[in-house]
C-alpha cells in the first residue's frame, strides 16, 4: 500500500507487511521510464514514519537551536494534524 497526499508531498509513505518506508519522489525517471525514488528508511510503526517525514520537511538549508527545531516541528505537526479534520 502507498500513502500519497498534498500534505506529505514530495513524500510517500509505502507499507509492506510489517514496515513503513519513506520514499521521496525525484520527479525524474530513469532510462526505461520508471519514477525514481529515493529511500529514507523503513520504520517498524506508521507513526515513526509520519514523525520522519515531518523531521525532512523542516528546512535543511538552515542551523536551528533546540527551541527553533522544535517550533518547526510542531508547526508543521499541526498543519498535518489540520488537513486530516
Amino acid at each position: 500500500m502507498k500513502i500519497k497526499d498534498q500534505s506529505l508531498i514530495p513524500y510517500e509513505i509505502h507499507i509492506d507487511g510489517s514496515n513503513h518506508a519513506i520514499e521521496q519522489d525525484l520527479l525524474k525517471k530513469d532510462k526505461y521510464g520508471k519514477q525514481l525514488f529515493k529511500n529514507h528508511g523503513y520504520f517498524s510503526s506508521f507513526e515513526s514514519a509520519l514523525k520522519k517525514v515531518i523531521s525532512l520537511k523542516i528546512n535543511k538549508g538552515q542551523t536551528l537551536n533546540l527551541k527553533e527545531f522544535m517550533k518547526e516541528y510542531r508547526d508543521i505537526s499541526r498543519e498535518l494534524i489540520s488537513k486530516l479534520n
